[in-house]
């Protein structure tokens, strides 16, 4: 994959910001950027007083991970094949170090209620009091599609990171069949505290091990993934939901530290019940019967 270097004052317009990563020091940016240009992308470097540096490569890397290393050394990962520099690249007073990753599911215990909290070297498991659960549902609509949006949390005073999912199931009464069409779409946060390194890198997520495509960085700082559950998936999601808990599973760095929420539904039974009845029966299979 060619990179070709872009000199100041390039076309800014039709810009959107993947992902980006702040410098230890605060005084850089870097950005994952999709141009609009046929589905070109950028990595840009940008100093808060207003200097930019930027390296084009020839389509856009919606999968790429941005990690500082220190203030002059940025690490870009990418899935599979690492990106193609050639001689060394350097951007203002950065040095690019492509790397690669092979995405992989989180990989849990079976977890019951009262286990240990470390489950192994690199997996901790955070038993959250029903206290600390959190749960708000949101319901919109257009001409076509209804949004049923539930969001589960779990808030830390200390301790531990806050860590929250955002499920938004989109329904389509209108699709020709029987049921109504959904799929399910999804946004994970985990909020850095003082116990998480500051340049560790939310890489994927996903909920009670069910396996799903939450890979995609999004925001700043490493701490928010978004991504699907899809046909199987999405119905075993919803079947999640009417048990006692579930877990909400973030593996930071590729999984070289894995922490996984025992989510209580107990206290939380009426935004549960008011995504449940949005839903409805709709049909998750809906593109596997398709084809």
């Amino acid at each position: 994959m060619a990179f070709f270097f872009l000199l100041a004052g390039c076309d800014q317009s039709n810009v959107t910001v993947l992902s980006t990563r702040t410098s230890p020091d605060g005084t850089l940016v870097a950005e994952n950027v999709l141009t609009g240009n046929d589905g070109d992308g950028q990595l840009r470097i940008r100093a808060k007083n207003g200097s930019e540096q930027y390296v084009d490569f020839a389509e856009s890397h919606a999968d790429a991970f941005l990690k500082w290393i220190d203030n002059q050394h940025l690490e870009v990962w990418t899935e599979g094949k690492q990106v193609a520099l050639g001689d060394d690249i350097k951007l203002g007073t950065v040095w690019i170090i492509p790397k690669h990753y092979k995405y992989s599911q989180v990989k849990l215990p079976d977890i019951i209620l009262g286990s240990t909290v470390k489950a192994n070297e690199n997996t901790n498991i955070i038993m959250t009091p029903a206290d600390n659960v959190v749960s708000t549902f949101i319901k919109s609509a257009n001409w076509t599609t209804r949004l049923c949006i539930l969001k589960i949390g779990a808030n830390f005073p200390s301790a531990y990171a806050a860590a929250q999912v955002e499920i938004t199931a989109s329904v389509n009464p209108a699709c020709s069949r029987r049921r109504p069409c959904a799929a399910i779409d999804t946004r994970f946060a985990l909020d850095h505290d003082s116990q998480l390194n500051h340049q560790k890198i939310l890489t994927s997520a996903t909920i009670s091990g069910i396996p799903s495509y939450n890979s995609t960085s999004i925001g700043d700082g490493g701490k928010y993934i978004r991504g699907q559950f899809l046909v199987e998936n999405a119905e075993m999601l919803l079947d999640s939901l009417s048990g006692g808990f579930i877990t909400l599973d973030f593996s930071l760095d590729f999984g070289d530290q894995i922490l996984s929420y025992n989510i209580p539904l107990t206290g939380i039974d009426l935004p549960l019940a008011d995504f449940k009845a949005c839903v409805g029966d709709a049909d998750m299979l809906w593109l596997r019967r398709e084809h």
